[in-house]
């Protein structure tokens, strides 16, 4: 941990004597080495009030590493000294295009603290966060973590790193996301915000009072009869009893026919619109169905680091959305290599954000707004963010694009 803001513009040289040339927006960073054209990203976080900093890096989209500066800044250290970088130029502004600097006190990422949920059911507290430093604890094994995050400025997408203090030893994994409430982890796991209260354990469930009614009724006139004359023999006078008419209270059940409704029924009334996108209910799955065959393309504008435009065919997603948002499933492009994809993250009020775990290794961030009409045209932004045997960088990306359609299971 260096005591001054590291400078992280110019050349450096690792051991191998190769050079990287480093640029930097706020406190991300990109590293690409000559030669080879690899990259590197990662993010530079204030502790102490900005007195101290700690700098982690993601090479080739796999390697995570905490590198530690020396007191001027100049030099970083890989872990167990496996690597050194010397800054050797500084031929480049500090300011890039578009003119942020590394910050000592980081104000654009939202309040870590609350509750999370990671996959299996198991939650963390995270009790502690200050200027982009966040600390988390295992509610069953008291397990500790350390977390770092940062924001680029010029596509608002959140960079953490998580070091997990297992008893095994430390565990760096990385996260990138547009939401800080949904922690993408680069094993595959996904830590998601539950509560803003650490003493909770679920969300607190939304109250509904159960329908009123009014009885109703009748008026009517009782029929008096007089006593007879014989007081011996007294008859009681008849009274009628009147029973209170109860309203029928339906249940609201699914329309007949799953996601549409029954034409044939006598009440029936034609929709002037599309089916709309459902809004899940607690006893509901929505699947998805996006793409696929000639429908599905995908577009890359970046592609081993170069801009280009090149579009293939064959792209298509499948997955399921449970009541609470969380996306879960998997799918193969029914074009190219037949490689499985796995799906998490969310898909709340239309808002997109799904990670995406290819079986070769493969990692990316699908965004996007979901059409509001059932056979809608889709345009999702995706970003490689691990690379596997199908090759490109880091950071290459582009667009994908198919019709969306829906339908709504319910338990």
């Amino acid at each position: 941990m260096g005591n001054v803001t590291p400078n992280l513009t110019g050349k450096f040289k690792e051991n191998s004597g190769r050079m990287w040339v480093s640029t930097h927006n706020g406190n991300y960073f990109t590293w690409t080495q000559e030669g080879t054209g690899r990259v590197a990203t990662g993010i530079v976080t204030p502790i102490n009030n900005g007195t101290e900093w700690v700098i982690h890096i993601t090479f080739d989209g796999t390697t995570h590493w905490k590198l530690r500066p020396s007191s001027d800044g100049n030099t970083l250290y890989g872990p167990n000294n496996q690597d050194t970088f010397q800054r050797v130029a500084n031929n480049y502004s500090i300011y890039t295009t578009s003119g942020y600097p590394i910050s000592s006190s980081i104000v654009d990422v939202p309040n870590m603290i609350g509750q999370y949920q990671e996959n299996s059911g198991k939650t963390w507290n995270c009790t502690y966060y200050s200027s982009g430093h966040y600390k988390l604890q295992n509610t069953q094994d008291n397990r500790l973590a350390d977390g770092y995050i940062s924001k680029d400025p010029s596509t608002g997408k959140y960079t953490s790193f998580i070091n997990f203090h297992n008893p095994s030893g430390d565990h760096l994994l990385r996260i990138d996301t547009y939401d800080p409430n949904t922690l993408n982890l680069s094993n595959g796991d996904v830590f998601r915000k539950i509560s803003t209260n650490t003493s909770t354990f679920m969300p607190t469930p939304t109250y509904v009072p159960p329908p009123t009614y009014t009885p109703t009724v009748p008026s009517y006139t009782p029929t008096y009869v007089p006593p007879p004359t014989n007081t011996s023999i007294y008859i009681q006078p008849t009274v009628p009893v009147i029973q209170p008419t109860m309203p029928i209270i339906q249940p609201n059940l699914p329309p007949s026919g799953g996601m549409y409704p029954n034409l044939n029924s006598s009440i029936y009334v034609q929709p002037t619109a599309p089916p709309m996108v459902p809004q899940n209910t607690m006893n509901t799955k929505t699947k998805y169905r996006i793409g696929g065959g000639n429908d599905g393309t995908t577009t890359w504008t970046i592609w081993n680091g170069k801009p280009c435009s090149t579009t293939v065919r064959g792209w298509g997603v499948e997955f399921d959305v449970d009541a609470f948002g969380n996306i879960s499933g998997h799918n193969k492009n029914d074009v190219g290599p037949a490689i499985t994809k796995h799906y998490s993250g969310t898909l709340i009020n239309g808002q997109l954000n799904c990670y995406v775990k290819w079986e070769d290794g493969r990692t990316a961030i699908y965004s996007g707004m979901l059409p509001q009409v059932n056979g809608g045209r889709v345009r999702f932004n995706f970003t490689i963010t691990s690379v596997g045997t199908q090759g490109g960088y880091v950071n290459d990306c582009g667009v994908n694009e198919g019709t969306a359609y829906f339908n709504v299971l319910y338990n």
